[in-house]
């Protein structure tokens, strides 16, 4: 009986899967050397411009804002003078005004003296006369100073105890409540993320932002962004894994998430799960390969110059894979070296497509850890022709912050305007009246 042997030639299937695994590991390189250029180039260029840009709108609003600043400084001596003497508010900007007129025109020692009313006038609106004035802490002993100190930690340890209480006290039920109205949902929301984020307490943030709407969390966000650089979720992201880590606890075990983050006041550090020896052995096998392959003597100068960029990154994170004892890091940087080196002869056919999946996993690692940095305005920057769409998007708090100042200095320039019309028709009518207060009857008491 002849048994007919049917050869399989692979080199197709190999050719393949060394184009797949050539594929991811261009892709990996190009990212790295996207988000090397945005750290390097991008974010500074990007500073520099947002400075200079922002300045010319900050100007336009601080030269609004010293026209508005001293208007309502104005109405608030109307306000006050007012009630000191007991007289109409016409009569009051009446004084003022005239006030005004002679601190303009009148000599040194006017000024002075009209100066120090205004000095007595302003503290007493502000609440801070001599007698209720503080105490400086640089006048206390050190004892008092540490007493001091000790007393502020404690008053701000039982002011984030019971807002921790309050949010997780709060059902889901009564969570979406809130929700309901927009403005109650974000003021919600925003002091959830300051409490929490200063204790460490990732679930209780979790736990609102997950009965929290998609529109609130859209305006949540776009400033959140801003402010760190990443969105709320990314951040959650970045926490969960952090987590997982420090409790040693792999992707696919069951974590109590909740439970990790309770009591931030009393929490010892997490136990880490101990490294295997058969790890730490794999990873000097690692490591050696590595060091054996991308030696410098084992490089041409030619690969030394065009490869030097990515041979820095290289040294950088096995460096960082040794050190933590990363084995399947180590393992896909070999695997990395091999594609670059061009050396297929050492894995088989399997290899390269298992290569090919840690890959893939590696790029969206590497873009998922990115996502602030892939978000961020300044991303490209330099490669960008025209800013105008940059500049419309740093323009609109600016616009509004002017938009809101110029209606109430203009609030105010029409209150003034009234109160002028007003104080000139007494003055023509034969001055102004006093206030007539009109008299209580005296209630009975009862019992």
């Amino acid at each position: 009986m002849t048994k007919n042997i049917i050869w399989i030639d692979q080199k197709p299937l190999i050719q393949k899967a060394i184009e797949d695994l050539e594929a991811w590991h261009e892709k990996i390189e190009s990212l790295e050397i996207e988000i090397q250029r945005f750290q390097d180039k991008d974010l500074k260029l990007y500073n520099e411009w947002y400075t200079l840009t922002s300045q010319i709108y900050q100007k336009e609003i601080d030269q609004i804002f010293e026209v508005y600043r001293k208007l309502a400084e104005f109405h608030n001596w109307i306000i006050y003078t007012a009630e000191d003497q007991n007289i109409t508010l016409p009569e009051a900007y009446y004084l003022m005004a005239q006030e005004e007129e002679k601190f303009s025109n009148g000599t040194e020692r006017e000024r002075e003296q009209i100066q120090k009313i205004r000095d007595g006038r302003q503290r007493a609106i502000d609440g801070n006369l001599d007698d209720d004035e503080p105490f400086a802490e640089d006048e206390l002993s050190e004892e008092e100073q540490r007493q001091h100190a000790e007393e502020k930690i404690s008053d701000a340890r039982a002011y984030h105890e019971r807002e921790l209480d309050i949010y997780e006290a709060m059902s889901e039920k009564e969570i979406r409540k809130i929700m309901k109205d927009p403005s109650d949902g974000l003021m919600l929301l925003i002091q959830c993320v300051t409490i929490c984020l200063e204790t460490y307490r990732f679930d209780l943030i979790l736990k609102i932002w997950n009965a929290t709407p998609p529109k609130i969390k859209k305006t949540f966000n776009k400033g959140f962004q801003k402010e760190f650089g990443m969105s709320l979720d990314d951040l959650l992201n970045r926490a969960t894994d952090k987590a997982r880590e420090d409790a040693g606890v792999e992707d696919d075990e069951d974590f109590d998430f909740a439970r990790h983050f309770e009591d931030p006041f009393m929490r010892s550090k997490p136990k880490t799960k101990p490294k295997q020896t058969e790890d730490s052995e794999l990873a000097k096998i690692f490591y050696r390969r590595l060091m054996l392959k991308i030696h410098p003597d084992k490089l041409s100068k030619e690969f030394m110059v065009v490869k030097k960029p990515w041979l820095d990154r290289l040294w950088k994170k096995i460096q960082l894979a040794y050190n933590d004892v990363n084995v399947s890091s180590l393992q896909n940087l070999y695997l990395q070296v091999l594609i670059s080196l061009k050396q297929y002869d050492e894995v088989t056919y399997s290899e390269l497509k298992h290569g090919s999946e840690l890959l893939k996993k590696e790029f969206s690692r590497i873009r998922d850890s990115q996502a602030g940095n892939l978000s961020h305005p300044a991303w490209g920057f330099s490669a960008l022709k025209s800013y105008k769409k940059l500049e419309r998007q740093i323009s609109e708090p600016y616009m509004e912050s002017k938009k809101r100042l110029l209606h109430d200095k203009a609030r105010l320039e029409d209150l003034h305007a009234s109160l002028k019309l007003s104080a000139e028709s007494a003055l023509r009518n034969g001055g102004f009246q006093p206030i007539r207060r009109r008299k209580r009857r005296a209630r009975r008491r009862r019992w």
